[in-house]
């Protein structure tokens, strides 16, 4: 049966609390003290009254463990004797200033095992939840409290820490502190402690992580750790150490071993910071032999890998933890036999201890009896996996040596210490009556959103996820919700799981036909909870292939079941549930020969949950649902020559299993979407929140094929100015509700949602903004129907778009408008594409700093004048004229026929030494500054004693220069001095060599006929308004601007209407005036329709310029009325400078193009 806690016991201790401390401000008042009496020692009397009355009265410490001194005023030690509380106390109700609070802050560090602080003059209390183990304080929590404003609830948690029996088996016992949704401050607390909790195991854990590495407990124990280290890497999409050992390898193999390009081969892999940049030092001073060495460069890379290391120590705290308190809730509830309190935790704890060195102490004892005794009930949770590295087994033990065991020992010593103030810091609370919102309050302050994040991001806001299960209609009212399975195929923490299960719990309470026997009058409350968590273990399943993703979804699952548990156990001990919750890749379709026998023989009982689990989800495979949930990984997730689950048999796999979405250079949210139609059950309903490009980028043809012809698409919501709000990062989020349809049905429409930039949001925060964006979505959901094709509320503008419209318009870019596009292309029409070919500017490839800078300092450098051209960024286009704020690109190419040539390229043939042309010919030199090669005994010389790098390669150019190859010294002297920042560009994780580029050169040159011409149209490649322009100067720019001229691909449609055009104006034409009667058009009011209806805008409110664009804007047959004034006024425009005449010439023009395209 539950424990039973009386509410009055728990007010109790916080009124008495609360008491005491006025009686002492009473007492210190009758004394005097707040006269404020001149003389040292004013506070003592406050000080003393509080060790007796206070802490050793109320709070049970033991007299002998508290010490009165200068430096901390009170200092609290525990049953060892180590200091873990202290209490700065000031003289009665006088404030301290801000000197006094900045010492006593210093102050905390001088003891490594505080965990509390206090800081009070009597009426005002401050309390610090420290951690400062290394002599860095940490300062993980503030907590004030107002004396005269508190209520005895608050002052309960606030001094919580300093309750004796936490500390002391001899302590009196005191009220456990009640877990429940009207105790706010008590929930908080409790967090506090979770989280103080998980610091000092995860501060021990990385301790022993590396004494295992450093070999202290044997090499056995140090090569079990890593490969469960290895595996917990692969599994969380982590580059192992192992693998980008190899990966170096083949890196110091090719000769380029400069600190800047080892810098950026980390990051490559995903290692960066400035550990990364010190481990990059040492592994470039590493002899040639070491560089060849796997092992011995994993172990040099091990500094890179802090962080991640980590997170993994921090993930096995928490999984540790979390069986702990599960178990804990299980006893308060009556679902498990009482072992980690109470009478029964302090029998064991206060046993005498085992002669035997190395037998199990209590607390660590007491552990891993719940461990192995739940083991069978939840597997997921307790039984064995990767987060057990650190169980040194008792056969291993025996093999070690004297020192080795000695180590290992202390380090069992120190967990003892750690876990026993877990479990007395658990016994402190009352958990019978935790709910399921009292766990999500209690959990959202334990594991908070960004800490969610780091641990390993796979959090997704309940806003989104309520509002994506609104969409899809799962409701609780809704009848038969209780017979729909549903799934979420990368589940993360589980937040579109617990959602669904929260909905069904909620659907299963009420009366409905769907579930009657549910409520047939006389059924017990124990077989009720058994058919309704029955119901649940049929209808919920989850996977992730991070382990500790599958590991936290299992757990808020079974936090949110826990209170029917303990009413079907009442009656039913030995009942239990399956939970269909797995830790694996949900887009590959399982066989038995991934398991690897290698595996298990060298990792033995620690993977058993991952071989146990398995043959569970193979089963689960062959199921096909009624529902699909999720928010898959977006991006660059899963990319990357190195991640582990993206080789390239992987690849492979994946294009013959999703042939609709895994084409070209695909994101893998995609081959989700298509997984979840494959394992939907015919009619059934998908939900699912990606990112939005598959709405229009070219990869995604495929996908927008197989979405309009194989499914009933109910929802497309663009969420794309949002992705900093909802995930702290810029990405494009969009919501999908579809219904699989095989047959392929195409009758109906979609409500589409587009979502502008809001100007709504001023004076909100976070969380309020969150929830008007939702509330948008959902009122414009509510306003568009048949009869309204088009609404907009606010940011949303919602239309309903024909599925027969988004079939015919999938190979290319789903238009979104509510309405097909007015056709303003009549027959015999160009379009803009057949007149002008479109192309992006020059891709320096990263380094822009080094390319672009101000036309003074190329002069003062002294460039070579061939190399320096006029440059614009894309904000310097504007409308009709271009602006130059004196930049200059240096590009460094010769244009030689049409051709853009590195500049440093050599022509054997313009070689005067004809001895020193034919060594570069046998040693296939090609390029001056190419330094992979060297061409004499001094080179070779250079080269051997330092290598390649940026302080070798100064002097190679100066005897290149000597010799007359460098074509441009000073240019090529200034590219020198950025060796190593050029040659470690990195550019979608390949180098710039891979893209068969010299080091100095751009990543993407262009066509010099394009970048470098002197008359054509520029526009950015972005932008909001429509801001074509007329270029003659040739200025040149990076990929943030386009460029538009006639080419052969266009020179039909330019002989064409180049032709009408002098018919119509009779005379001839020029390019520049075809350039000018484009523009009208380019810059008119239908373009300006064209650019942003039906498609979405980047987060900051663009639109981007393409092809696709330019074949929506009409450019009409010149007509001898129209055409000639077209011109007149494009030229007005492009030299106008007043405001007002730009507004009058462009309305005049306005009318003109109009009432041709409206002809």
């Amino acid at each position: 049966m539950p424990e039973k806690q009386p509410a009055g016991k728990q007010i109790a201790q916080g009124e008495r609390i609360l008491g005491n401390l006025v009686a002492i401000l009473r007492r210190c008042k009758e004394a005097g003290i707040r006269l404020g009496y001149p003389g040292e020692g004013e506070e003592r009397p406050f000080r003393g009254w509080l060790v007796s009355d206070l802490l050793t009265d109320v709070l049970g410490w033991p007299k002998d463990k508290v010490v009165v001194g200068e430096r901390f005023d009170i200092l609290l030690l525990d049953a060892d004797g180590y200091p873990i509380a202290t209490v700065e106390t000031k003289r009665p109700y006088r404030e301290a200033s801000k000197k006094e609070r900045e010492d006593f802050e210093e102050r905390l560090s001088g003891f490594g095992t505080l965990r509390t602080a206090y800081f009070t003059n009597g009426a005002e209390w401050e309390r610090l939840d420290i951690f400062c183990p290394t002599g860095a304080l940490e300062v993980r929590e503030r907590f004030n409290l107002c004396l005269h404003a508190a209520t005895g609830e608050q002052a309960e948690a606030f001094f919580a820490p300093l309750v004796a029996d936490r500390h002391f088996a001899e302590a009196p016992r005191s009220a456990r502190h009640g877990v429940r949704k009207e105790n706010p401050h008590i929930l908080e607390a409790l967090a506090a402690d979770l989280d103080q909790a998980v610091g000092d195991l995860a501060f021990f854990f990385e301790r022993l992580l590396s004494g295992f590495r450093e070999r202290m407990a044997g090499q056995q124990t140090r090569a079990v750790t890593l490969e469960l280290f290895k595996l917990w890497c692969e599994k969380s999409l982590v580059v192992s150490p192992h693998r980008a050992a190899e990966h170096l390898s083949e890196q110091f193999q090719k000769g380029t071993a400069g600190t800047e390009i080892v810098v950026s081969a980390l990051a490559e892999l995903g290692l960066t910071g400035p550990l990364a940049a010190a481990v990059a030092e040492n592994l470039v001073g590493l002899s040639p032999t070491e560089r060849c060495d796997a092992e011995r460069l994993a172990d040099a890379l091990w500094g890179a890998y802090t962080a991640i290391a980590r997170n993994f120590c921090a993930q096995t705290a928490h999984v540790l933890l979390a069986r702990a308190l599960l178990y804990r809730i299980g006893e308060d509830q009556g679902v498990f036999p009482r072992l980690l309190s109470g009478e029964q935790m302090e029998k064991a704890l206060t046993l005498p201890k085992d002669p035997l060195l190395d037998a199990p102490k209590p607390a660590t004892e007491l552990l891993s009896r719940v461990q192995r005794s739940m083991q069978d009930f939840v597997p997921a949770i307790y039984r064995l996996g990767e987060f057990d590295w650190w169980m040194v087994m008792p056969d291993k033990r025996a093999g070690l040596k004297p020192d080795e065991r000695t180590w290992l020992r202390g380090m069992d010593g120190e967990y003892e210490r750690a876990a026993e103030r877990l479990l007395r810091m658990l016994n402190a609370y009352f958990f019978g009556r935790v709910d399921v919102d009292v766990w999500r309050n209690v959990y959202q302050h334990y594991l908070p959103e960004d800490e969610r994040q780091r641990l390993g991001g796979f959090y997704t806001p309940d806003e989104l996820v309520n509002l994506v299960l609104d969409l899809a209609e799962f409701h609780p009212s809704s009848e038969c919700l209780c017979s729909l399975s549903f799934i979420d195929p990368a589940c993360g923490s589980g937040a579109f799981v617990t959602a669904a299960l929260a909905r069904l719990l909620e659907h299963l309470a009420l009366d409905m036909p769907c579930h009657a026997e549910l409520h047939q009058r006389g059924l017990p409350e124990w077989k009720r909870a058994e058919a309704m968590l029955n119901t649940v273990a049929k209808n919920l399943h989850a996977v992730d292939i991070h382990p500790f993703a599958s590991f936290l979804t299992t757990l808020n699952v079974l936090f949110l079941i826990m209170p029917l548990y303990a009413k079907a156990r009442e009656k039913n001990p030995d009942f239990s549930l399956d939970l269909q919750v797995f830790s694996s890749d949900s887009l590959e379709k399982h066989d038995d020969e991934i398991l690897s026998p290698d595996l298990f023989a060298t990792l033995n009982s620690r993977v058993q949950l991952t071989a146990d689990s398995f043959h569970r989800y193979q089963a689960m495979l062959k199921k096909r649902f009624d529902r699909v949930f999720g928010n898959p990984p977006w991006g660059g997730v899963l990319k990357g020559p190195l991640a582990p689950v993206y080789d390239t048999a992987k690849k492979q796999r994946f294009a013959l299993e999703y042939p609709a979405a895994a084409q070209g250079k695909y994101d893998v949210y995609g081959l989700f979407m298509e997984r979840a139609l494959q394992i939907l059950k015919p009619k059934g309903r998908l939900g699912l929140l990606t990112q939005g490009s598959f709405i229009d980028k070219e990869w995604a043809a495929g996908l927008r094929r197989f979405l309009a012809s194989k499914t009933r698409l109910r929802f497309i919501v663009d969420l794309n100015p949002f992705g900093q709000l909802f995930f702290r990062r810029m990405n494009i989020p969009c919501i999908t509700v579809a219904d699989a349809l095989p047959d392929g049905d195409g009758r109906g429409e979609c409500t589409a949602i587009l979502s502008a930039p809001p100007d709504s949001f001023k004076g909100q925060d976070e969380k309020e903004r969150r929830k008007q964006v939702a509330a948008t979505v959902r009122e414009v959901v509510q306003k568009v129907s048949v009869r309204r094709k088009a609404v907009a509320v606010g940011f949303a503008h919602a239309s309903r778009v024909s599925l027969a419209h988004l079939r015919k318009t999938a190979h290319n870019r789903w238009d979104l408008a509510p309405t097909p596009k007015i056709e303003a292309t009549q027959k015999g029409w160009l379009t803009a594409d057949r007149v002008l070919e479109m192309r992006q500017g020059v891709t320096p490839g990263g380094c822009l700093d080094v390319f672009l800078m101000s036309e003074d300092k190329a002069k003062q450098l002294g460039f070579e004048e061939e190399l320096v051209y006029r440059a614009i960024k894309s904000k310097e286009v504007g409308r009709w004229s271009v602006s130059w704020s004196g930049r200059i690109l240096l590009y460094p190419y010769r244009v030689v026929k049409g051709i853009a040539v590195p500049a440093f390229a050599l022509d054997l043939r313009t070689i005067r030494d004809r001895d020193l042309a034919e060594i570069l010919r046998q040693s296939r030199l090609s390029d001056a500054l190419d330094f992979t090669k060297q061409i004499d005994r001094r080179e070779e010389e250079i080269v051997r004693r330092k290598g390649v790098n940026r302080l070798t390669v100064p002097d190679l150019l100066r005897h290149r220069v000597a010799l007359s190859l460098v074509r441009y010294p000073i240019v090529a002297a200034y590219l020198i001095g950025n060796y190593e920042r050029l040659e470690g560009r990195i550019f979608k994780q390949r180098s710039i060599r891979d893209f068969n580029r010299r080091w100095y050169e751009c990543l993407w040159p262009r066509d010099p006929d394009f970048v470098l011409s002197k008359k054509r149209i520029v526009s950015p490649t972005l932008m909001k308004h429509v801001r074509f322009s007329l270029d003659k100067m040739g200025f040149l720019s990076d990929h943030a601007c386009l460029f538009l001229r006639p080419s052969r691909k266009t020179a039909v449609g330019y002989s064409s209407i180049r032709g009408q055009l002098a018919a119509a104006i009779g005379r001839r034409v020029f390019l520049d005036d075809v350039l000018k009667y484009c523009l009208a058009f380019l810059n008119s009011d239908y373009a300006q329709q064209r650019l942003t209806t039906g498609h979405r805008p980047t987060p900051k409110g663009f639109y981007a310029v393409t092809e696709e664009f330019l074949r929506e804007i009409p450019i009409p047959p010149p007509k001898k009325r129209a055409a000639p004034r077209i011109l007149d006024l494009v030229a007005q425009l492009i030299a106008a400078k007043d405001d007002e005449k730009v507004t009058h010439l462009e309305r005049e023009l306005a009318n003109i193009v109009n009432a041709i395209l409206k002809a």
